[in-house]
């Protein structure tokens, strides 16, 4: 039996029958702190002084039940945010609905399996807690955030040269964000870059204003900003539909929440919006706000359609040939993606994606400091904790090599030679 300092929360048990709570008691109390309400108004009291970490609510009481009960809970600021489990006998969908409608995260059916209720109530807890850190994660970045753009703007009054300068700083700790994001999923490295650059040749395809292709570029290199701080099992989802309802719920905030981190930065608003919408579907369908075709934000739209693109072509559990994929992109126009968009596509996508086998009588194996511009590469270069610098097939550019040299001297790269090819990809 763990020690009260040791035990992973505090559950309320509300039932007005002693023999309920006797069963639920003896299943959680070696684990957590319980505490318990034999009546609604009760449970009210206990809840709004204890603040439990999770409420197991009996449905069927005198005087108060526990609709009522879950509805004024929801109602209060102070313990709307208190996960309420319903325990009850009554199973059919119409009390179901109900207890949805009040505000319950899920449901116990009596007679209770004490193994069910033990992991229901371990999984609604870590979700709290998961939760909590969450807004806990947003309050202070949004502090360090403000910061940031206050020392920037600081440091760009102090430049001669305003314009310049602060694209280039700007661009220096987005670079640092995009860099956070390929580390949460290795298997997606180069994901926010890439549909940076499908989205701009589209963007430009789409006669957009010059403003409007960076705010696009700015968009598309962080349209999964609201991933940073979510549950692994969340953030790097392979097929977030198959998520239970609970995480999926999660995953889902993520666009809003790349809004409300890009929000308050002088210069990155406009980019927020099409951030948000990135998930948006043009019959109305998508999140969050189910916008219709144009009431989707172009940008949002070209957004929605690349990281698709490279999601289906780059992810080593799910990656399938661009000729497929392209193929599902116009099964799916009119109802996920602008039909309208889907030419400007079928153009760009094949010269980003369709990367030429390495010619192998031209191939050579070469030192870390023998590598040059213009060298394409045989094998994926990653540094020593696993970050992928480089992609096989990819073309070495100086930024590429001053990565490398960088990786040299922070975090030594596993190969020292690696395979390169001297001929340069067809255009």
């Amino acid at each position: 039996m763990a020690d009260e300092q040791t035990k992973l929360g505090t559950v309320l048990v509300v039932d007005d029958v002693p023999n309920n709570i006797d069963v639920l008691k003896g299943v959680l109390i070696d684990e957590f702190n319980v505490k318990v309400a034999t009546s609604g108004e009760k449970a009210l009291s206990i809840a709004e002084s204890a603040l439990p970490d999770l409420i197991l609510l009996d449905i069927m009481m005198p005087e108060m039940d526990g609709y009522e009960v879950c509805s004024r809970l929801k109602q209060l600021e102070i313990t709307r945010e208190i996960p309420v489990i319903f325990v009850t006998a009554l199973t059919d969908v119409v009390n179901e609905e109900k207890g949805f409608q009040a505000g319950c995260v899920d449901y116990l059916t009596k007679p209770v399996s004490p193994s069910v209720a033990l992991a229901r109530v371990k999984t609604h807890i870590a979700l709290r807690r998961a939760q909590q850190e969450l807004q806990e994660w947003n309050h202070n970045l949004k502090g360090r955030v403000k910061g940031l753009s206050s020392l920037v703007t600081e440091k760009v009054q102090r430049l001669g040269s305003v314009d310049i300068d602060q694209r280039r700083i700007r661009d220096e700790w987005l670079e640092l964000l995009i860099r956070q994001l390929n580390m949460m999923d290795p298997e997606l490295q180069g994901h926010a870059d890439r549909v940076a650059a499908l989205s701009v040749e589209v963007a430009i395809r789409s006669n957009c204003t010059p403003a409007a292709v960076e705010t696009i570029r700015i968009a598309a290199l962080l349209h999964d900003l609201g991933k940073i701080g979510l549950p692994p099992e969340v953030a790097l989802a392979a097929v977030p539909e198959k998520l239970p309802d609970t995480l999926k719920k999660i995953y889902s905030s993520h666009d809003v929440r790349g809004q409300f981190l890009t929000s308050h930065i002088e210069g990155l608003q406009e980019a927020g919006v099409l951030i948000r919408h990135h998930h948006e579907q043009v019959n109305g369908s998508g999140q969050p706000d189910r916008l219709i075709g144009e009431e989707i934000p172009l940008g949002a739209r070209i957004i929605a359609i690349a990281d698709y693109i490279d999601r289906c072509t780059s992810h080593e559990k799910t990656g399938t040939m661009l000729f497929n994929v392209m193929k599902n992109v116009k099964n799916l126009a009119g109802r996920n993606f602008d039909q309208g968009l889907i030419p400007h596509f079928e153009e760009v996508a094949p010269r980003l994606y369709d990367t030429p086998e390495l010619n192998k009588e031209l191939s050579e194996i070469v030192t870390l400091a023998e590598l040059k511009s213009g060298m394409l590469m045989g094998e994926d270069l990653s540094t020593g904790s696993g970050v992928k610098i480089i992609a096989r097939g990819e073309m070495i550019t100086e930024e590429k090599l001053q990565q490398i040299r960088r990786a040299q001297q922070i975090d030594q790269p596993v190969l020292t030679k690696v395979l390169v090819s001297n001929r340069l990809p067809a255009c």
